[in-house]
């Protein structure tokens, strides 16, 4: 968490900001105590954006905000999300898992409608789904699996 923290209160690029708030985010979502103790330094951190020069400062307060959010309010309905979101094509329950086309080719960066980033959105939804239900059931599908947009 440390190392993460680091990097975040350093770091002056949007990509590398996001890395290690993903980082943290997950750390949180999985972890009740620590989840108070990484909100608390990113409200703090947050806070001290203003006083920084920052190239990409709208970006990395998306990147902040999300993150705060993504820990703060961790229930995640793929039903009333963005319609990005709708994109990645999950459901609770897939044959196909979380490695569906449209997530293999989605951008975790994307900032949504909503004004947050995919990443951040779906963090919540990506943990609480079981390790089994990542990949598709039938093994056969992971070999014919098509990432191109094009049909």
């Amino acid at each position: 968490m440390e190392k993460y923290l680091r990097v975040v209160s350093h770091a002056t690029h949007p990509v590398r900001v996001f890395d290690a708030l993903y980082g943290l985010s997950t750390i949180a979502l999985e972890d009740a105590d620590a989840a108070r103790t990484v909100l608390a330094e990113l409200r703090s951190l947050r806070d001290a954006l203003k006083r920084r020069y920052l190239e990409h400062l709208p970006l990395i307060e998306a990147a902040f905000s999300g993150a705060i959010e993504t820990i703060s309010e961790p229930d995640f309905e793929l039903n009333a999300s963005d319609w990005e979101i709708r994109l990645l094509g999950w459901q609770r329950t897939s044959d196909r898992g979380l490695a569906t086309p449209g997530a293999l080719r989605a951008d975790p960066t994307t900032i949504l409608s909503s004004g947050r980033y995919l990443g951040l959105a779906v963090l919540p939804f990506v943990i609480s789904t079981p390790v089994r239900d990542f990949y598709p059931a039938n093994r056969d599908e992971t070999r014919t699996l098509d990432i191109s947009s094009a049909r």
